[in-house]
C-alpha cells in the first residue's frame, strides 16, 4: 500500500481520521474487555489487576517513548511501530488463558499501544501551533466519534457472539488502527525529524504550578477508575442487557464528543482552563455520588451523560494549561509526565477497586468522590496563586508606567 501524505489533502481531515482509529479501539475494550475476562474465568481481583496492568505499562511506556519520540522528532514512525506491535499482542492475547498468561500479554500490549493517545496529541499539537486554522478540540473530537461507533456496534455484535468471541472485536479495531498508521505516516519521517529541535533545551518556569495541574488531572481521572472496570459487570448483574450497555458507554461519549466540538470555538478554550477543570472535577464528585445508588436504566443514562463534563472538561482544562505552563520545546516531554502520572494513579485506584468492589457492590462509587475532590482542592490552589501572580505583575507594570 503506498502512504499517504498528511500534506496531500486537508491536514484536519488526515489528523481527525488518524485520531480516531487511534481511540476507536476504547469503544470496544472499556465496555466489554472486563467481560471477555469474565468469561475466562478470572475472578474481580484478578480481573482489576489485569485492567491496571496496562496502567502500569503506561506508567512505563509513555515518559520514555515519549521522551524519546520528542529527542529524535520521530512521532509519526513511534505511531506505526506502536500500532503494529499492538496487533500482534491482541493476536497473542486471542490464544491466552489463566490469569498470569492474560496479565503479562495484557501489559504488553499496552505498553505499545499506551503511548499512542499522548503521541497523536503531540502529533494534534504540533500542527496546531504551526496553523491557527486547526482546533485542538475538533480534531480529538474524531477520537470520541470513532470511541462511540466503536461501543455502538459492539454492543450490537457482543449481544450475538459468546463473550469469548470479543477479543476478535478488539483484533479488528487494533487492525484498522495499524493500517491506517502505516498508510498516513509512513512517509512523515524526514519531515517530523526536521519539525522541532532534537533535544528540548527551554526552561519550565512554572515547574511547582505544572506538576500541581498534573497531580490535580491524575487524582480527577482516576476516579474514573471504579467505573471503567466494574461498570459492566454492575449494570450486568442489575440485569441490563449488551445492548444497553454499549449504549450506556455511548452516550457518555457522546456528551464527550459535542464539548470536544464546543469547547474551544464557543466557551472560550485556552482562557477558560482553569474553568473548565473546576467544572470537570465538581462533575466527578456528583457522578459518583449519584452512581452508589440503583436509579433503573433512566438513572444510568442520566450519570453516563455527565462524561462529557466530568473527563472532558477535566482534559480539556488539563490540555490547555500544560499548554499555558509549557515551553513549546518540551511539550512532548511534558505530556508524557502527565499520561505517566496519570496511569499510575489509575493503575493504583483500579487495583484498589477490586476488592472494594468484591465487599461492598456497586455502592462503592462513591468511594470516587475522594480523589475528584482532592483535585479539585489543588486546582483551586493553581487558581490561586495564579491570580496572585497576575495581580502582582499587573500591579507592577502600573507602577513602572507611573510618572
Amino acid at each position: 500500500m503506498s502512504a499517504i501524505s498528511l500534506r496531500s489533502i486537508s491536514p484536519s481531515v488526515q489528523l481527525s481520521f488518524l485520531c480516531g482509529t487511534i481511540y476507536f479501539y476504547v469503544g470496544v475494550f472499556a465496555p466489554f474487555f472486563p467481560l471477555w475476562l469474565q468469561a475466562r474465568g478470572l475472578s474481580a481481583g484478578e480481573i482489576a489487576m489485569v485492567l491496571a496492568a496496562p496502567l502500569v505499562a503506561r506508567v512505563i511506556a509513555n515518559p520514555v517513548l515519549l521522551s524519546r519520540a520528542n529527542r529524535n522528532n520521530s512521532v509519526g514512525e513511534t505511531i506505526v511501530f506502536g500500532s503494529l506491535a499492538t496487533l500482534a499482542g491482541y493476536v497473542a492475547l486471542a490464544f491466552c488463558s489463566g490469569f498470569w498468561p492474560i496479565l503479562i500479554v495484557t501489559g504488553a500490549i499496552f505498553f505499545f499501544q499506551g503511548p499512542l493517545m499522548p503521541l497523536s496529541d503531540v502529533l494534534i499539537l504540533n500542527h496546531v501551533s504551526d496553523d491557527p486554522d486547526l482546533h485542538y478540540g475538533s480534531i480529538r473530537s474524531w477520537g470520541s466519534i470513532l470511541v462511540l461507533v466503536g461501543m455502538v456496534m459492539s454492543g450490537l455484535l457482543a449481544g450475538h457472539m459468546p463473550p469469548e468471541a470479543i477479543i476478535w472485536l478488539l483484533i479488528l479495531a487494533a487492525a484498522i488502527q495499524a493500517v491506517t498508521a502505516v498508510a498516513m505516516l509512513s512517509n512523515e519521517r524526514p519531515k517530523a525529524r526536521t519539525a522541532r529541535a532534537p533535544v528540548p533545551t527551554e526552561k519550565i518556569e512554572k515547574f511547582g504550578l505544572l506538576i500541581m495541574v498534573i497531580v490535580a488531572a491524575s487524582l480527577v481521572q482516576a476516579s474514573h477508575a471504579m467505573l471503567s472496570t466494574f461498570g459492566s459487570i454492575y449494570w450486568h448483574e442489575l440485569g441490563h442487557s449488551d445492548l444497553f450497555i454499549g449504549l450506556a458507554w455511548a452516550i457518555g461519549v457522546f456528551t464527550e464528543i459535542i464539548m470536544f466540538m464546543v469547547a474551544g470555538r464557543y466557551f472560550g478554550g485556552e482562557n477558560n482552563a482553569t474553568v473548565f477543570f473546576v467544572i470537570g472535577s465538581v462533575s466527578a464528585m456528583v457522578r459518583w455520588s449519584l452512581m452508589a445508588f440503583d436509579m433503573g436504566g433512566a438513572g444510568i443514562m442520566a450519570t453516563q451523560a455527565m462524561h462529557g463534563l466530568s473527563f472532558c472538561a477535566t482534559h480539556l482544562g488539563t490540555v490547555f494549561l500544560i499548554s499555558k505552563l509549557t515551553p513549546a520545546g518540551r511539550l512532548a516531554q511534558v505530556q508524557g509526565w502527565y499520561v505517566g502520572t496519570n496511569a499510575l494513579f489509575t493503575a493504583a485506584v483500579t487495583t484498589l477497586s477490586g476488592p472494594i468492589y468484591a465487599r461492598y457492590g456497586g455502592e462503592c462509587m462513591v468511594s470516587m468522590v475522594l480523589p475528584a475532590f482532592i483535585g479539585l482542592v489543588i486546582i483551586l490552589g493553581v487558581a490561586r496563586i495564579r491570580r496572585r501572580e497576575r495581580f502582582f505583575f499587573e500591579k507592577l507594570a502600573e507602577r513602572a508606567s507611573a510618572p
